[in-house]
């Protein structure tokens, strides 16, 4: 697979896996198309190149996507891009992620008033034995989960319990590094399975 096709498959699943923690958390409006807004430097790094290479890649990522999207619309501005998914796709998508249970299982537990962290922790291990936990000393996070095996989720979790509740973030390694890497302690590094 070259370069450009491993960075068009990454978008694409990125693009998938939004919109469908967005369906999973919100719903979705029957007839309704889907935006998503990315930062120039987060885009690069999805499709695996430089941002001055992103203009020329986008026909050709519109055309391979369409069998799995449908059309879509790119519009530039001046940090970031604004990728929006018709009705058709938001089918697609859930079409597709029919049969992902990991997420729709986190995002119950979270529901939950007595959650706690074994609870989370139960959830990654019903899924796979080969994931790894860390607990954080951060002003937002606690805890940071993610899967040894990127095939499983790409994610890092991070978890927050708090006066205002519990509550999680999904970050990509490009965002992870930039958020909790330098703004934070890890202590305990647990690796489990």
């Amino acid at each position: 697979m070259t370069d450009k096709l491993k960075g068009f498959e990454h978008l694409k699943k990125n693009i998938y896996d939004y919109i469908y923690e967005g369906m999973v958390k919100l719903g979705y409006d029957k007839g309704k198309s889907v935006t998503i807004f990315y930062e120039k430097g987060l885009l690069a790094w999805l499709l695996n190149t430089d941002k001055e290479n992103i203009p020329s890649l986008i026909n050709d990522f519109k055309e391979y996507s369409k069998e799995y999207l449908g059309e879509i619309i790119f519009e530039k501005s001046q940090d970031r891009y604004k990728i929006t998914v018709s009705y058709e796709g938001v089918l697609k998508i859930a079409e597709s992620y029919k049969d992902h249970t990991f997420l729709k299982k986190l995002v119950k537990t979270l529901q939950n008033s007595e959650c706690t962290i074994d609870d989370i922790e139960n959830v990654f291990k019903e899924i796979s034995p080969e994931y790894i936990k860390e607990e954080v000393d951060n002003s937002e996070f606690q805890y940071v989960f993610h899967f040894k095996d990127k095939s499983i989720d790409e994610f890092r979790y991070c978890f927050s319990f708090d006066s205002l509740g519990k509550y999680y973030h999904r970050l990509l390694d490009y965002d992870y590094e930039a958020v909790i890497h330098d703004t934070c302690i890890l202590h305990d590094h647990h690796n489990r399975g």
